[in-house]
């Protein structure tokens, strides 16, 4: 049976050392123990009323189809899905941004061909999906988005419904990561390089996992953080 374990965290002066204590086990059953089992939940984050939110993979392949949301007592589940979304049925969920009010906007592209172990390999359409506290789609919006020498990799929102998209390309050996800035119509409103000039690459195939070169938008303090990839590996440089 999956168990969802918390955490305490608890830190020494000038937070040089930090501890993990388990506070409580909570038995995961049904659905959500088998989103856990083989949709391989993952990447957590929690709203103000604590509720856990997590991707969740579609069966027997690395794309992610749904967000997953649920209490800390994992008593309920709400399933925020694109498979009930005409033309991204297939697709996969690159990144999402909560809602104070429980809601949630979702990054998704169309899939349009996938390898023979289901890895996305060519997508289409890039769209910004919202949904309202239940789950149910409340709009859908496509972005203008050039991928051409861009890859999205992370979303979060701006006042206004505009949205801020993080992400890559790659060229010479150097990694540029970059913003753009998207209306409440899709179309582009601005595109920020932080480093113009770039940097030397990673050696991407050393890693396990892609993670450490995809940027992504993080929110703290009221304000956003744009990280340059995240892991539980060792740092990777770009």
């Amino acid at each position: 049976m999956a168990i969802l374990a918390g955490l305490l965290l608890a830190a020494t002066a000038l937070a040089v050392d930090i501890q993990l204590t388990v506070t409580r086990k909570t038995p995961l059953r049904g659905e959500l123990e088998d989103r856990v089992t083989f949709g391989l939940l993952k990447e957590m984050t929690c709203d103000s009323r604590g509720n856990i939110f997590s991707p969740s993979n579609r069966k027997y392949g690395s794309a992610i189809n749904a967000i997953v949301r649920f209490p800390q007592d994992a008593g309920s589940l709400t399933v925020f899905s694109i498979d009930s979304d005409d033309g991204l049925d297939g697709g996969t969920i690159t990144d999402f941004d909560l809602e104070p009010s429980g809601g949630l906007f979702v990054l998704a592209r169309q899939v349009l061909q996938y390898s023979d172990v289901t890895v996305p390999i060519e997508f289409g359409r890039t769209l910004l999906i919202h949904y309202d506290q239940s789950g149910t789609i409340r709009s859908r919006l496509e972005l203008k988005l050039d991928t051409n020498d861009f890859t999205p990799t992370g979303v979060a929102m701006l006042p206004g419904d505009e949205a801020l998209v993080v992400g890559r390309h790659s060229n010479d050996h150097k990694t540029f990561v970059i913003s753009e800035v998207f209306l409440r119509n899709g179309n582009l409103k601005t595109r920020f390089a932080f480093k113009p000039e770039g940097t030397k690459s990673s050696k991407t195939g050393t890693i396990a996992s892609p993670r450490v070169v995809e940027p992504t938008a993080i929110r703290a303090n009221g304000l956003i953080y744009v990280l340059r990839g995240t892991t539980t590996e060792p740092v990777c440089s770009l």
